[in-house]
């Protein structure tokens, strides 16, 4: 599979080494249509690189197992519950038997409302979303194409945002004390705040 995708890179004008590669196929799985997504999001991630490197994989590629983590949190900035408790699910279903999901998972979801507070306090500044992604760091095409950061701040005002960050903190004291027991109560408390 690496030498089927050395070749299918060059379809999207790519240059890549077998190392690369291998590492592609660790993070899609043996998905073929997967993996074209991802050359294409590479092409609009580095239109003018000819080679994909390791950095440009670990910045754009997410694994199958992150997939789910990425589309839960996209899912909970849209405010969309069926794609929530879905994702939710198949996390819940690709963890050990028995496994609690909390503290990690809260801490994305913090640092994602972090963003959305930012990302809505610019934006009615007047400040334009590539200029915001360049002051944080983050790649114009994943904040503005990806993710639509921007159309995420939007669904919620200010003040929401921030009880939600609040109400976060809170469901991660509530892991860590036993007040949340299981998953559950855990999906529960989150989809609360969609």
């Amino acid at each position: 599979l690496p030498k089927w995708a050395m070749g299918r890179a060059r379809d999207f004008q790519f240059k890549m080494h077998e190392s690369v590669a291998k590492h592609l196929i660790e993070l899609t799985g043996p998905d073929i249509p997967r993996i074209d997504n991802e050359f294409e999001k590479l092409r609009n991630f580095a239109p003018d690189s000819s080679e994909i490197s390791i950095d440009m994989i670990r910045e754009v590629v997410v694994s199958n197992n992150e997939g789910n983590i990425f589309d839960l949190i996209n899912a909970f900035g849209h405010r969309n519950a069926l794609d929530f408790v879905k994702n939710f699910r198949l996390i819940e279903n690709a963890s050990k038997p028995g496994a609690q999901l909390g503290s990690s998972m809260i801490v994305q979801f913090m640092n994602h409302v972090q963003t959305l507070i930012i990302t809505n306090g610019l934006l009615k500044e007047g400040v334009a979303p590539n200029q915001i992604a360049k002051e944080m760091k983050i790649h114009e095409y994943l904040f503005t194409k990806i993710n639509n950061v921007p159309a995420q701040s939007a669904k919620r005002p200010l003040a929401l945002l921030e009880r939600i960050l609040v109400r976060l903190s809170e469901i991660d004291a509530q892991l860590k004390d036993g007040t949340i027991r299981n998953n559950l109560q855990f999906e529960t408390a989150l989809v609360a705040m969609l």
